[in-house]
């Protein structure tokens, strides 16, 4: 489970020359990105192998060159790392080695016709943190410099697309096109040349990261293959599921058709044949009969997000009276207007009543997302750890150890090794330079339940950065205040 951004070439059609100036133009886009983009790398020091995050894009191993990101130094927030490495000769090796299983067809078919030949330059989880936006540019960048050889892929659509498109046509000084799987057009027609009617509607589906454009589609050039396709989208799904939930968002946005919805639900042989009383309460659940819609940033996390996030985040922009709706599911089913709307109405109530109180937008209780903390709660006091420091004193001596840095600052860096922190280069630079005992020992309390999140990350680095700062306060007896963002 996950986000994934990736990027698929055919490297034996590209060429060095050209393949190191896509390298270039990466680096440059790399430079360019805020918030500043890190790497991860290791490094040996005092006997323990650890994890550094690093702005520097560029690295070197056993292959070569290689750019390199993970996160970003501002949220902190990390997941895989994607590389990119400079010679075009890394991926043609790895084409080598699947050549037994993977003949090239040396033609100039589009890469989207022959997958199987591509070599993937990276697939990896960006988790739709904020570096997903500049891996999302290195794969745009490089299906634009290679077109036909190259396919940015994955969730392309998961985080604002329209923005980092024209952040990334800014930088580059050139006019780029979004990738191919966003644009359903494009895909209809390389996919056309060689299938046609519900094979070519499958084949788009499958590829579509986003499959309302697709029905838009087949609403203007086919009316009867998007009811053919629809059923057949519908009939993966039982209706209770987030499956057909998203399935009839994305086809009343994009269609708004409420009454070919519940023709092919619920009529039609070839659909899944729901009953209507579950094609309203996906209707209901959707949010059709209030004119609220979707806000514009919840949108781009539908289909990535588990059922809690329903109520903001699976919500239709199409907007139908009640009385309206049930008016047209009257005539499709040849039941009495007043019995539908009767339905819809119980519906409206059992779900009213099933709403937590106090639910917020994605999914939380509580306080609301944009309320600020009181004042008292922003901060936090850490008083100097008197008990916890004297008794891993004690215990360091019982079992013969001295109670000095050298043997405080193994202790540390081996938990920290256990526990894989991974830390700025100027945090590990303040950790180093650090010989107080008593600040030594202090820290691998912190290390206790330790999970890599990027608020731990960025508390760690805080308190690395203010370690003169808290030695000052504990020496006046006064305790040191953490500020909480």
């Amino acid at each position: 489970m996950g986000i994934y951004l990736g990027l698929r070439v055919l490297p034996d059609e590209i060429g060095a020359v050209e393949w190191e100036r896509f390298y270039d133009a990466a680096k440059q886009v790399i430079q360019a990105f805020e918030p500043q983009p890190v790497r991860l790398t290791e490094e040996e020091k005092f006997g323990f192998t650890r994890l550094v995050l690093t702005r520097s894009p560029e690295g070197q191993d056993h292959k070569g060159r290689f750019l390199a990101v993970v996160g970003d130094a501002q949220t902190w927030e990390c997941a895989e790392q994607f590389h990119i490495y400079r010679d075009i000769r890394v991926y043609r090796e790895m084409r080598k080695r699947r050549a037994a299983s993977a003949a090239l067809s040396r033609n100039a078919r589009h890469i989207l016709l022959r997958e199987e030949e591509g070599v993937d330059v990276f697939f990896a989880k960006t988790q739709s943190h904020p570096y997903h936006d500049l891996v999302w540019c290195l794969a745009t960048l490089a299906e634009n410099e290679f077109a036909g050889l190259a396919l940015a892929r994955g969730d392309l659509n998961a985080r604002n697309w329209l923005t980092v498109h024209a952040w990334l046509r800014q930088v580059s000084g050139r006019p780029l096109v979004p990738p191919l799987l966003l644009d359903v057009q494009r895909l209809w027609d390389i996919l056309g040349t060689e299938l046609d009617g519900i094979d070519l509607a499958r084949a788009v589906s499958e590829r579509m990261v986003d499959k309302a454009p697709l029905y838009r589609l087949l609403r203007d050039k086919d009316p009867d293959l998007l009811g053919k396709f629809l059923a057949e989208s519908l009939r993966e799904y039982p209706a209770h599921t987030m499956g057909a939930l998203r399935t009839c968002m994305d086809f009343l946005d994009s269609v708004g058709d409420l009454a070919l919805l519940v023709k092919v639900a619920s009529v039609d042989p070839a659909g899944p044949r729901w009953e209507v009383d579950e094609v309203l309460r996906i209707v209901v659940a959707l949010g059709a009969f209030t004119p609220q819609g979707r806000a514009p940033e919840s949108s781009l996390a539908a289909g990535f997000l588990p059922a809690e996030f329903r109520p903001d985040f699976y919500c239709t922009n199409f907007y139908v009276q009640p009385e309206e709706a049930a008016r047209q599911v009257a005539g499709i089913i040849g039941r009495p207007v007043i019995d539908i709307e009767e339905i819809i109405f119980r519906i409206q109530r059992e779900e009213a009543a099933r709403m937590i109180p106090g639910q917020v937008r994605g999914g939380k209780t509580g306080r609301n997302a944009g309320e600020e903390l009181p004042l008292e709660e922003a901060k936090v006091e850490i008083p100097y750890p008197e008990q916890l420091i004297s008794g891993l004193r004690e215990e360091m001596i019982r079992k013969g150890f001295s109670w000095d840095e050298t043997h405080l600052r193994r202790l540390m860096l081996a938990m920290m090794a256990k526990a894989g922190i991974m830390l700025p280069e100027e945090a590990w630079a303040a950790l180093d330079s650090e010989t107080d005992p008593d600040i030594l020992g202090f820290l691998p309390f912190l290390l206790h339940g330790y999970q890599g999140s990027a608020a731990e990350r960025e508390m760690l680095c805080h308190l690395f950065a203010n370690l003169g700062e808290i030695k000052q306060c504990w020496k006046s007896g006064r305790p040191w205040i953490y500020n909480v963002d």
